[in-house]
């Protein structure tokens, strides 16, 4: 969970130190109670700013705190997995660093965790815990907690998990606000967010980053533009309006239209050109994009937009390839093809090519992983990149599906080649080595195929995909499945069938195709599979109610 902490830029040198002296900042700090909101627009720096409140507010506590202040930090990650994007994720993170910092106080949290294990079996194979437990956990364990020890929980980048969920966790947490007891102790709140309506629950304690950081911009265009003259910087500065993402990258631009050995005046020139709004920005990349090219570039897009989780350099070096519609049938063909790249340096340099710098590679776990360089990046393909780079998708919503449909039979395309097919010995362990892209393809198809369908993709040729009477597919994914992910959860049980899965995932027009071959071939559609469930049952478990 500390993947997004560490993702964020560090505070330049000289910058943020003003946030200490706020005097916003310096109530909320010295307060028993309080609520205190980092607003801001996107790429104002919202997220650094309270990164760096988190790593100096130790230098600066009030002398007089009763006990060693708990620091407790969640960063909602929008493009994340996710964990990171969900209360569920926020509440296991905030348990997980209470238990870290005083085990003694959770007892019985641990007690709970060890009779599930004793009784169920192994976590995230046999059980998962469900937000009420933990929610539950949290509330009951906090007055024991804040009897003997200050309580501070920084919240970065509320608004990435979603508006109703964004306002039910303010809600919550304002409540706990108002029922703590001892008067004497503190329990207090940061949280950052952009302007978002959700925000006039309670915005007494409010520091409008744009408004404030002027001078960290400055500080930092100086830096990075040091030989060049004061007037020119001072002409980055007053563009960026206070939007540290738009200095960041029009800094880049400036440095390389240098390199490439423009004159001053031109790069001057370039830079009063430069949108001022960042989605003009953006989209004036994207437009710059040469036509042959369009094409791998919207390919990879979707894959950095949509995936359920970033992928690694090696997994994206296979999904770019094998789409849909390509004809290779063994991952011997498609390494042979000139579109597969075999290098992650050169990955890495096609990357930044085909996104114009939008997207990077991050270290996580030992990963190379692919995203977009800021969140806004990401919201802006949702809305309008999609359809700059695909002018055939009038609608938002008919790109995103159609984003979808592609993952899914890029996905499918990969589990049915020859060498994974002809595999004896694949397992969690060896998985990634062997064939890097099959983890993902397995557990993710599917979710692919029900996203594509709830934007109204027709989904009737998933039936040609899959070679659904032959059952060979099917089989397929649920042994490897079984094999490298055995969660209760999301597994496929034996025996599972098309109309099974249609009927769990809400695919009605696959489930419509089926249905319309009754009279043609022998399908038993009350069929039980290894758990005895009929496709009917899971359609009412999980809400299908159009099933």
């Amino acid at each position: 969970m500390e993947y997004r902490w560490k993702d964020i830029r560090r505070a330049a040198n000289g910058t943020c130190t003003w946030l200490f002296g706020h005097e916003t900042f310096k109530k909320w700090l010295h307060q028993s109670r309080g609520l205190l909101w980092i607003s801001g627009s996107p790429g104002s720096g919202k997220s650094t700013l309270l990164k760096y409140a988190l790593e100096h507010i130790t230098q600066i506590e009030p002398a007089a705190a009763p006990a060693k202040i708990l620091l407790i930090s969640f960063f909602f990650h929008g493009r994340g997995a996710e964990l990171q994007k969900t209360p569920l994720g926020l509440f296991r993170s905030i348990l997980y660093q209470l238990l870290d910092k005083v085990p003694d106080l959770l007892s019985d949290f641990v007690q709970t965790f060890r009779k599930k294990c004793d009784t169920i079996g192994k976590p995230g194979e046999k059980w998962d815990w469900h937000l009420a437990d933990l929610e539950g956990g949290f509330e009951a364990l906090f007055p024991r907690i804040l009897a003997k020890h200050p309580i501070r929980i920084f919240v970065d980048a509320l608004d990435e998990c979603g508006e109703t969920v964004a306002v039910n966790l303010v809600r919550k947490f304002q409540d706990l606000i108002s029922k703590a007891p001892l008067p004497g102790s503190i329990f207090s709140i940061c949280f950052s967010c952009r302007h978002y309506p959700i925000l006039t629950l309670d915005r007494r304690l409010e520091i409008c980053v744009e408004r404030e950081n002027g001078q960290d911009i400055a500080t930092y265009v100086g830096h990075e533009l040091s030989h060049t003259e004061s007037q020119f910087r001072n002409t980055i500065v007053d563009r960026a309006q206070g939007i540290f993402q738009w200095a960041s990258l029009v800094v880049e631009k400036a440095s390389r239209l240098e390199l490439q050995g423009n004159s001053l005046m031109k790069i001057k020139t370039e830079i009063r050109r430069t949108p001022q709004d960042l989605n003009k920005l953006y989209r004036g990349l994207l437009e710059g994009i040469d036509q042959d090219e369009r094409p791998k570039s919207l390919n990879l897009m979707r894959w950095v937009c949509f995936a359920i989780r970033p992928l690694s350099l090696e997994e994206l070096r296979f999904a770019v390839v094998i789409d849909g519609d390509a004809t290779y049938t063994s991952l011997q063909q498609c390494q042979d093809a000139e579109e597969y790249t075999d290098d992650n340096k050169v990955m890495e340099r096609k990357v930044k090519h085909l996104s114009c710098g939008l997207a990077e590679v991050q270290l996580h776990q030992n990963r190379r992983i692919v995203q977009f360089i800021h969140q806004s990046v990401n919201d802006f393909f949702i809305q309008d990149g999609l359809r700059i780079l695909d002018s055939g998708w009038q609608s938002v919503d008919l790109a995103i599906g159609r984003a979808h449909y592609c993952l899914s039979r890029s996905c499918i395309r990969y589990i049915t080649m020859d060498e994974i097919c002809q595999s004896e010995d694949i397992n969690p362990w060896n998985v990634t080595s062997k064939f890097p892209f099959l983890r993902y393809a397995t557990t993710s198809w599917v979710i692919h195929t029900e996203q594509a369908e709830s934007k109204k993709i027709p989904q009737g040729d998933l039936l040609c995909y899959l070679d659904w009477l032959s059952k060979d597919f099917l089989g397929q994914w649920i042994c490897i499945y079984r094999s490298i992910n055995p969660s209760p959860d999301n597994c496929p049980p034996e025996g599972t069938t098309l109309l099974h899965t249609a009927s769990r995932y809400g695919l009605m027009s696959p489930l419509l195709a089926i249905l319309g071959n009754l009279d043609k071939v022998d399908i038993e559609v009350d069929l039980k599979d290894g758990k005895g469930r009929t496709p009917l049952s899971y359609a009412a478990r999980y809400g299908r109610e159009a099933m």
